[in-house]
């Protein structure tokens, strides 16, 4: 299976055309061995610095600057419903974004 992630509904529509995926699922097109879907906006966005641990919940000087080891990301929330054919955890056949 082949994933497609297109910048706006418009230019999956026409991808998922040339590509034979002619089935609507919810926010996808889908064929025999190809998944077109689209994102508005981004997709993701750093932890906040919680994240990481929580006395970050809670600003001090004296912890600035906060620079993990390994950035956090997650999904935003306004763009939730556009990840939702990528899978729970942001991954569609073990394809990562």
């Amino acid at each position: 299976m082949r994933l497609f992630l297109c910048e706006k509904p418009s230019q999956a529509k026409d991808i998922a055309q040339v590509l034979g995926a002619r089935r609507r699922g919810e926010g996808c097109w889908i064929g025999s061995d190809v998944t077109v879907t689209w994102c508005i906006g981004h997709l993701l966005e750093t932890a906040p610095p919680d994240a990481y641990d929580g006395r970050y919940k809670r600003w001090a000087l004296a912890d600035l600057p906060i620079v993990p080891q390994r950035w956090k990301l997650q999904i935003k929330g306004k763009t939730q419903a556009s990840t939702r054919g990528l899978g729970s955890n942001g991954t569609k056949n073990q394809r990562k974004l």
